[in-house]
Formats: C-alpha cells, structure tokens, sequence
C-alpha cells in the first residue's frame, strides 16, 4: 500500500455539481455547522467520484437515499463506503487524525469509511 496520501484538484465543475447537491440535501439533526456543512459533505463526496471515476472503479452514488454514501464494486465484490469530509483552511499532514462522531458510529455501518480533507 502506497504512504502517500493522493492530491485532488478540486476544479469548477466540481465546485457547482457539490453546490447543487447540498441544496437538495436537508441540514443534519445535531449539526453544528448546520445546512452550510452539506456543500462540505458533497464536495468530499465529488472528490471521491472523481479519484473513483480516473481508477476505473464503477460505483453507485446513494448518499441522496440516507444510506452510506456509495456502494462501490471492486475485484470482483462490492463495498458500503461511507464518505467523511474534514473542511480545512491548512493542507492535512498524516499525522491528523480522522474522526467519527460517535452517534454517527451507532446508526452508520459501512464496510469502508472513506476520509477527505
């Protein structure tokens, strides 16, 4: 397993498809950011299809149904990937850690938590 950690550009088109998004989404009960964190969440949510989409790794988006946001098929099999997006005004280093909160531990259950920042 490669020690990097991969670079995304984040481009317009990306931007405006993540804007559209998080305005269909309602804001989180016990949100602290509230409706404003959707674009965050949806942005990561872009990212990810993008570093999907290069690979050639087929998947379903399904964060718009309340389930964990994607199912992604891969070798053969298929995974539960939930998406987790840190929003931050500094580039990450590898020692920062990468949170759940704990009552989203409790309702959300899938095979890969997948983190972006």
């Amino acid at each position: 397993m490669s020690d990097r950690i991969p670079l995304i550009s984040i481009t317009g088109p990306m931007v405006e498809k993540a804007l559209i998004r998080s305005e269909k989404v309602a804001a989180l009960n016990g949100s602290i950011l509230g409706k404003p964190a959707n674009y965050v969440g949806c942005l990561g949510e872009i990212v990810i299809e993008s570093w999907l989409t290069l690979r050639g790794i087929y998947f379903v988006y399904e964060g718009a149904k309340k389930l964990p946001d994607y199912r992604v098929m891969y070798k053969g099999g298929e995974m539960v990937v939930e998406v987790k997006t840190k929003d931050r005004t500094v580039v990450p280093k590898r020692h920062y850690a990468a949170t759940i909160p704990a009552d989203q531990l409790a309702r959300q259950h899938p095979d890969w938590f997948v983190f972006v920042s």
